[in-house]
């Protein structure tokens, strides 16, 4: 088995699960090819007791010495900067790794990008599709035959319906409930214990139950 030494792109937020994801798993003896070695990070030089072994601009150098990468950054209500700061790293796609926790279920003909995490008692229904670089956090339940485009966020305890789509880096947060065909668009965002009945609009926060419009999103 050929040993992947991984970075982190990101910090001790999102960095941090998805670094508690893969040690877990060791611990139950899968993705033991997986090995991280440190984080990508602009701004410290540790985290959790890893180097920092370089900034996002370091990407392609960091690659050519056989680094291979996570995703582990979405800064909550500021998509359009987590996707333009994604899009400007341009991590090769043969570079990035996908790490599912070992308790999570994903159902057949599931399709799953590259650079995601699928945190612990998750639940994926057969045929839906997630984009890459998306973090799908602990106890969530995505229904069969979504869409997700890439750089998404569906929080903790979160349930997105049936045949539902999300855009390119939208965000379902904490304990909401999208309902069955509803869309949510680019850099939108389902606010913490709403229900989204309806679709919601591109660069638009919605929240509540039902949820309703409470702010756009910064650009």
């Amino acid at each position: 088995m050929e040993t992947r030494n991984v970075l982190i792109i990101g910090g001790e937020g999102h960095g941090a699960v998805v670094e508690s994801c893969i040690e877990d798993n060791h611990k139950h003896g899968k993705d033991l090819d997986i090995q991280v070695r440190g984080y990508v990070n602009d701004y410290v030089n540790e985290i959790d007791g890893y180097p920092v072994l370089g900034g996002t601009n370091n990407i392609a150098e960091l690659a050519e010495k056989g680094y291979f990468f996570i995703w582990g950054i979405h800064l909550i209500g500021r998509n359009v900067l987590t996707y333009s700061t994604y899009q400007r790293i341009n991590i090769p796609k043969e570079r990035l790794v996908t790490v599912i926790h070992h308790s999570a279920f994903i159902g057949r003909n599931v399709t799953i990008g590259p650079g995601s995490l699928v945190m612990c008692n998750s639940y994926i229904a057969p045929r839906t599709q997630i984009g890459e670089s998306t973090m799908i956090k602990a106890n969530t339940c995505i229904g069969h035959d979504v869409v997700c485009g890439p750089c998404c966020h569906f929080a903790m305890h979160s349930s997105t319906g049936s045949y539902a789509s999300l855009g390119i880096c939208a965000n379902v947060a904490v304990n909401s409930v999208v309902l069955e065909k509803v869309h949510i668009g680019n850099f939108a965002m389902l606010g913490a214990h709403s229900l989204a009945h309806s679709n919601i609009p591109d660069y638009e926060i919605y929240a509540g139950s039902p949820a309703k419009f409470l702010k756009h999103i910064k650009e």
